[in-house]
């Protein structure tokens, strides 16, 4: 899984997003997951528009689009990430949740009650996930709930 993920991410495999999109899938049908669990809405955690341009494309954002269209949910792109914050690798847990706080903005309307999947590419200690949440929470989300395809075992 990590050999998919950083081909996906760095060597630019755009076409793993499918698949990718299909373990989120799967992930979601399992037992595991809230089973009476339903969204009117999927985010992603963006990359910063620099890195964006960097790599070429938004890794979360081609997940989010695929799982929405699997889903036939909407996807958004107004939540933004307004700090270029460095890497999370190597970061420890408090480390982490100063470097992306405040990180992230929403530029959309009101969401009133709305529940909102935000999806991602790997989940560690969860401080970037939390952080994406925040701005959308303010912004009236009734339930956030973070999905990533995998988890990077963190020590």
């Amino acid at each position: 899984m990590r050999d998919a993920i950083h081909r996906y991410k760095y060597q630019s495999e755009y076409a793993r997003a499918s698949s990718l999109a299909e373990l989120l899938v799967e992930a979601l049908e399992r037992s595991e997951f809230d089973p009476n669990a339903s969204w009117d809405l999927i985010a992603y955690v963006p990359l910063h528009a620099r890195r964006r341009r960097k790599r070429g494309f938004d890794q979360s954002r081609l997940l989010a689009k695929e799982l929405a269209d699997r889903l036939g949910l909407p996807c958004t792109s107004d939540l933004l990430r307004i700090v270029d914050t460095p890497t999370q690798v190597g970061r420890g847990a408090a480390e982490r949740r100063l470097n992306v706080l405040d990180a992230f903005d929403w530029k959309g309307g009101p969401l009133n009650g709305s529940r909102i999947l935000i999806v991602d590419d790997v989940i560690t200690t969860g401080a970037t996930m939390i952080a994406a949440s925040m701005p959308l929470i303010r912004a009236g989300a009734d339930r956030v709930d973070g999905l990533a395809v995998a988890r990077e075992v963190y020590r």
